[in-house]
């Protein structure tokens, strides 16, 4: 199965909507989609794919709520903003590199949905900038490194066999071969020395929700269980039959409306304000009976998830 989207697929029909954008670190690709002024949601791709691997999902996402501000973000090594060691690649995204570029777009706080590594950085963000996230969609997230992902890891081919299954490798890649296997290699070494960040989900104070496949050929059930035990606030974790390590290929659906749930609160909020700020900047004929009131927002209790047959776990 391959990674790319159907927009990549269908010749950059919304190519429009795709730039790079200066940071501090580098020139970062993104695909921008929505209101400038709406609240913001990023997608964080997985392995070393672009924009378009969550773009399907930002467009429909996108599409359903237009007050939405929706940015599909490339991994740094399809920009200037990759740096020649990936040792700590995960740690410099969530602490140097995704900061730039909230900054570059004038982003103070953001909701996130991330796969597979782009959910460990949302994660590992949220920890190190608990202020700067409203909420977490984490799609085959882990947490630290273990024998299941070894072992996976160890069975993908070199890249001159294609491993699409994995990522899509874009043009913007000099050296495809080269960017792989040091990215392989960092994932291994985290594995082999056991390494762990669950630590530092203890301070993440958003809900999150946690969305894992029960054919993932990478991520094992386990990290799900251990990320949950660490967060602080509000976690919610699915588990979705017949849907391997690509959720967002198999199950768009389940995605699409998990996402919508997480981020009700927050357009419920930015359309409160639209129109209490409508109603302010229209004139007034008489201030005595047109006083606008503007009450202060509450944010109402999570509803339990319905995830349809599909789904097998939901605590």
């Amino acid at each position: 199965m391959s990674e790319q989207s159907d927009a990549a697929q269908n010749g950059g029909t919304y190519s429009g909507a795709v730039s790079r954008i200066r940071t501090r670190v580098g020139e970062v690709e993104l695909a921008n989609l929505g209101e400038s002024a709406g609240p913001a949601l990023l997608l964080l791709p997985h392995g070393l794919s672009d924009w378009s691997s969550l773009f399907d999902i930002a467009l429909a996402l996108s599409n359903a709520s237009p007050g939405l501000r929706v940015i599909a973000l490339s991994r740094p090594v399809h920009g200037e903003a990759a740096r020649e060691s990936d040792d700590d690649s995960l740690s410099y995204e969530a602490g140097v590199f995704l900061p730039a570029v909230m900054d570059a777009l004038e982003i103070p706080c953001a909701n996130f949905i991330g796969h597979a590594d782009g959910a460990t950085v949302a994660l590992l963000f949220a920890g190190l900038f608990p202020e700067r996230v409203r909420g977490i969609v984490g799609l085959a997230p882990y947490g630290f490194g273990d024998d299941y992902l070894r072992m996976a890891l160890e069975s993908i081919p070199l890249p001159e066999c294609r491993p699409e299954q994995l990522m899509k490798l874009g043009e913007s890649l000099r050296d495809p071969a080269l960017v792989f296997s040091r990215w392989k290699a960092a994932r291994l070494s985290e594995c082999r020395r056991g390494w762990s960040a669950t630590a530092s989900f203890t301070r993440i104070s958003a809900p999150v929700v946690l969305v894992q496949g029960m054919r993932d050929e990478f991520i094992s059930l386990d990290q799900a269980t251990a990320i949950a035990g660490r967060l602080s606030g509000q976690v919610s974790w699915i588990t979705l039959k017949n849907t391997g390590h690509l959720i967002h290929l198999d199950n768009p659906e389940q995605v699409i409306m998990l996402a919508q749930r997480q981020l009700e609160p927050h357009l419920d909020r930015a359309r409160v304000e639209r129109k209490a700020n409508a109603a302010v900047s229209r004139p007034r004929k008489n201030h005595a009976k047109d006083v606008t009131r503007i009450l202060p927002y509450v944010r109402k209790e999570p509803q339990p998830i319905e995830a349809g047959d599909k789904a097998v776990c939901f605590q």
